[in-house]
């Protein structure tokens, strides 16, 4: 059970993380937006692996929102396939 609660720090963690360079593109305020509900998704994920007593489906949206953080940013900030810890 331990091992399933480590996602709920990082998720909270994450707000504190220094920006992406390629967020500072990012119009107004969206990038906050998606910093915040990317954060609080994950938090959530976590603490649903935590709780729910069936996990299965809590995987299956973990997943799922794996897959999107990988479309977006593929799109959005290609630059991190060629340095994936965060181009200077």
């Amino acid at each position: 059970m331990a091992r399933h609660g480590l996602g709920v720090p990082v998720g909270l963690s994450a707000p504190g993380q220094p920006r992406a360079a390629g967020a500072r593109r990012t119009p107004g305020g969206l990038a906050d937006v998606a910093l915040w509900s990317g954060a609080l998704l994950d938090a959530l994920l976590g603490i649903a692996m935590l709780v729910l007593p069936g996990r299965r489906p809590v995987y299956y949206a973990q997943l799922l929102l794996m897959a999107g953080y990988t479309v977006l940013i593929s799109l959005w900030l290609p630059e991190f396939w060629l340095h994936p810890f965060a181009p200077c």
